[in-house]
């Protein structure tokens, strides 16, 4: 074992550390935890916001939030890690405090992009899911038409009574077939289009930007609902009322 790596003399060098050193290394330790806990209330907060609203537009705004703060957090938690491995004469540890002060300024911009898509994603789904358990007793209302060989209900008013959740439906009837459609959140203002077509009996969503592009959920609801009169419901005042139809 060299002299370097000896245990007692790394020992002796801690302790030969000036007071003055050793104070305030121990406080630049409490600042960083005081740190990353605001970043992590932070990051508390955006997350939230962001699930709380999933039919939100502009969920950039959360994001605008959640990024700095998770770059803060992730480099501070390596800074205190790394102080905490400050003064050990062991090559092995100067190494690992070399890597882990490369890794929080490297790493950081990557943990925001990390929690800020993983976000986005779960955000996306949780507004999916939402619409589709609030509009699912609507659907099943109308293909209970269907299937007893009734065209599909020119007005859905009554069966619109049990939704909640949503504030907006566009209504596509058809005689043997339907689309049901209601306006999801996204990162920026445009939004997104969430939609149920009884021909796939499949729930699908496109971003309001793609709308006139080739994509295949767009396409799909460009195609199922042309020429064919839209019937709009809206929920102000926590009641629904068809408005204008077209």
């Amino acid at each position: 074992m060299s002299l370097e790596d000896d245990p007692d003399t790394a020992k002796e060098r801690l302790e030969a550390r000036p007071p003055h050193r050793t104070g305030r290394r121990r406080w630049l330790q409490v600042l960083d935890a005081i740190v990353f806990g605001g970043a992590l209330l932070l990051i508390v907060i955006g997350v939230s916001s962001a699930i709380a609203q999933p039919f939100a537009r502009a969920r950039v705004l959360f994001y605008l939030l959640l990024a700095p703060s998770a770059m803060i957090g992730f480099h501070r938690s390596l800074a205190f890690l790394q102080r905490r491995m400050e003064g050990s004469p062991t090559q092995r540890a100067n190494m690992a405090f070399r890597g882990i002060g490369l890794l929080k300024w490297l790493g950081a911009p990557l943990a925001a992009v990390l929690a800020c898509g993983s976000l986005e994603a779960f955000v996306q789904q949780r507004g999916l899911k939402v619409v589709r358990e609030d509009l699912g007793p609507v659907v099943a209302a109308i293909e209970a038409k269907l299937g007893s060989n009734e065209p599909a209900p020119g007005d859905i008013a009554d069966a619109l009574g049990a939704a909640s959740e949503v504030n907006f439906v566009a209504y596509f009837p058809k005689e043997r077939a339907f689309v049901v459609a209601t306006n999801g959140g996204s990162i920026d203002m445009d939004g997104e289009t969430i939609y149920y077509d009884s021909q796939d009996r499949e729930w699908h969503r496109f971003h309001n930007d793609l709308a006139e592009t080739d994509d295949p959920d767009a396409a799909r609801f460009k195609a199922a609902t042309r020429d064919i009169q839209r019937i709009q419901y809206r929920r102000p005042d926590g009641s629904w009322t068809r408005a204008e139809s077209r």
